[in-house]
């Protein structure tokens, strides 16, 4: 009887190992990374064996700073997926402390045996010293012969050999201690960055039919990683194309390393809201009674009601934005463009390794050449210099984004600039430097300007001269842009008196020249204008 009993426990107990789920840890590989402007979209994989029954796959070492709605996994095998949930794990953060202490440990180490290096190395050094000094004293002995001053001349050259080489050799062993405590202390930044940050993990639990081996894909999207985008522009030629050399700034901080992955940058940004907002309601009713700003009395008032500022209380402004920028030589890579329904995507082909740290990455995304046409420019109001501009058509079908310039004309660094992309002309221009070859003088002619006085007004009258030489050794295209004031006030009128036939915008007061100018000649420019305004203001 107690055997049946012992047998029939035993076969419940089985029954019940055969329902309950097993937890399994795995690690998993990144094998691809999609950077936005702002996040990113991680690829994992990971194979695991498993027997029948229920089990929860950990899969362990997943970023702090994950998405847990952004969770997607799918599954290979004999197996159904259940739930897929997420949590942190606190577990870890000690390890993460001790790897720091160890760290600092090897680093005080190694700043030890610096001390004691460079400890020998002046010890040669004032050996040497020593020896020069007596060699010196030496030299004016009299009564030496000449086997004497053999054997000091052998010995002196024998131990000078000696210094000189060991201090070599131990200049080279404080230059790789430097290096391994260079390399020591990356490590240390990436550990400290993540200090007291937990990972977190993904659960999944599955059902397994049969024994399986699986492979499991997952994806989730993490905060804390960006891509930046900025440029070299090159300019070889007048009669080339502009070439645009597009590169990227990847950095991420998401507390775990990218080791060997294939790459790609998004303009996508999914941390915004990427909903279409509502619209309410905008009532309008009569004022009972109450005041209204602007109001002047007499008949009925009425009163608009908005969730937002009035409308004469709103002013919208743009402006132009200017920036400087950064330039790193990198190696070129092919890259596959993805023009997706709402982004852009680039395909980097080779594999990158960006680590988890404050440092970022940079990375060749293509280059691409830009039909261009070339002009020389001069705001001679002020600056009596011309500019070489190129001015690039269709940009807009290259897909590029807002970034740093750096500008290079016949491979000489000129400056930098910003690339704004979010404009509608259908010409983007980029100045490539001053030619010190063409000449323009700008000067006040004396004896054309004066005041006068009309009635109960002043006149003033003001005339400039802009001279313009070119002294290379092809003709060249100008542009010469100068201004005259624009008055603000009724009692101030402004006339244009003479332009030598610029193009005058009186809305700002620009004066606009455009001509061809042949090798080795000069043209001459001149324009007048006269200010009234009442003699009693001024």
């Amino acid at each position: 009887m107690n055997s049946i009993r012992v047998c029939f426990a035993f076969a419940l107990g089985f029954a019940s190992m055969q329902t309950m789920a097993f937890e399994k840890e795995v690690k998993s590989k990144i094998n691809s990374v999609t950077v936005f402007t702002q996040g990113a979209q991680i690829f994992r994989s990971a194979k695991v064996s498993l027997e029948p029954g229920e089990h929860t796959i950990i899969f362990t070492d997943i970023s702090y700073v994950l998405n847990a709605s952004s969770i997607q996994i799918g599954g290979k095998g004999d197996l159904t997926i259940l739930s897929v949930s997420s949590r942190a794990n606190y577990i870890d953060v000690p390890m993460k402390a001790e790897k720091e202490t160890e760290l600092r440990s090897k680093i005080e180490e190694i700043q030890n045996d610096i001390n004691e290096l460079n400890g020998l190395i002046q010890v040669y050094h004032e050996e040497e010293s020593l020896l020069l000094a007596n060699k010196n004293l030496a030299g004016q002995q009299t009564g030496l012969d000449v086997e004497q001053l053999k054997k000091a001349a052998d010995f002196f050259r024998i131990r000078l050999s000696e210094i000189k080489l060991k201090r070599l050799e131990l200049n080279l062993k404080v230059n790789k201690l430097r290096e391994e405590e260079r390399m020591y202390r990356q490590q240390l930044s990436q550990v400290t960055s993540s200090r007291g940050k937990s990972t977190n993990e993904i659960l999944v639990k599955v059902d397994v039919h049969k024994t399986t081996t699986a492979r499991f894909e997952f994806n989730y999207t993490v905060r804390n990683a960006q891509w930046l985008p900025y440029y070299d522009v090159r300019m070889e030629d007048v009669t080339q194309p502009v070439k645009i050399e597009y590169k990227a700034k990847v950095q991420q901080f998401t507390g775990i390393d990218w080791n060997n992955v294939a790459l790609t940058l998004s303009s996508g940004n999914p941390t915004k809201n990427n909903v279409l907002p509502a619209i309410n309601p905008w009532y309008i009713d009569f004022n009972n009674g109450y005041s209204v700003r602007g109001s002047r009395g007499g008949a009925d008032q009425f009163m608009e009601m908005e969730d937002t500022e009035s409308l004469d209380e709103v002013v919208v402004t743009s402006a132009d934005v200017k920036a400087n920028g950064y330039q790193q030589t990198i190696k070129n890579v092919n890259t596959v463009l993805v023009e997706k329904v709402t982004n852009i995507e680039y395909d980097i082909s080779s594999i990158y390794t960006i680590k988890s740290s404050n440092l970022s990455e940079d990375v060749a995304v293509r280059t691409i050449e830009v039909p261009a046409t070339y002009e020389y420019r001069a705001n001679t109001k002020l600056d009596e210099t011309a500019y070489l501009v190129a001015k690039m058509h269709g940009w807009h079908n290259y897909n590029l984004l807002n970034g740093n310039a750096k500008l290079f004309n016949q491979g000489t660094f000129v400056g930098e600039t910003y690339l704004n992309t979010e404009t509608t002309e259908d010409t983007l221009l980029l100045s490539l430097g001053r030619d010190e070859n063409i000449v323009i003088k700008r000067e006040r002619l004396i004896d054309l300007n004066g005041t006068q006085m009309i009635g109960s007004n002043r006149k003033i009258m003001r005339y400039w001269s802009v001279s313009v030489r070119n002294n290379k050794q092809q003709p060249i295209r100008i542009v010469i842009t100068d201004q005259i004031p624009v008055s603000m006030q009724k009692q101030i009128s402004v006339k244009l008196e003479e332009s030598e036939g610029a193009q005058y915008i009186e809305q700002t007061g620009y004066l606009i020249w455009a001509f061809d100018l042949p090798s080795a000649s000069t043209k001459d420019l001149k324009f007048g204008y006269s200010v009234k305004h009442p003699k009693d203001k001024s």
